[in-house]
């Protein structure tokens, strides 16, 4: 399982990374561009993702991804449950190049349908 803090290690071990709180949450930035926020509970996390390759990432696996609440699909980002991720495999997610801001994960974001 990976953690907040697994994420926070290696995405602030990055060149230019820093680590900022809005209302509550934890958000990775690069300047003014987050590509990795949390909830305040630290159990979703939103990423930069290519908005035109999302639907496929939700249709693999849509028990660890979900779409981002409605207000934050106009921008290149993912959301999953923090809990759901493996250090190694096709649930890692890839910090190594951030693209595009990060969704506010945990406010109201889309949930999947069981």
């Amino acid at each position: 399982m990976v953690t907040s803090d697994d994420v926070r290690r290696v995405g602030l071990a990055l060149p230019r990374t820093y680590e900022s709180f809005t209302g509550g949450r934890s958000k990775l930035k690069v300047r003014q561009i987050v590509y990795v926020g949390f909830s305040r509970d630290e159990l979703q996390m939103g990423f930069g993702y290519p908005k035109d390759a999302r639907d496929g990432l939700v249709e693999a696996d849509p028990e660890t991804f979900f779409l981002p609440r409605p207000s934050d699909l106009r921008y290149q980002c993912e959301t999953t449950r923090a809990d759901r991720g493996t250090r190694s495999g096709r649930r890692s997610a890839r910090l190594s190049k951030p693209r595009g801001r990060a969704c506010e994960a945990g406010n109201g974001a889309s949930k999947p349908s069981k």
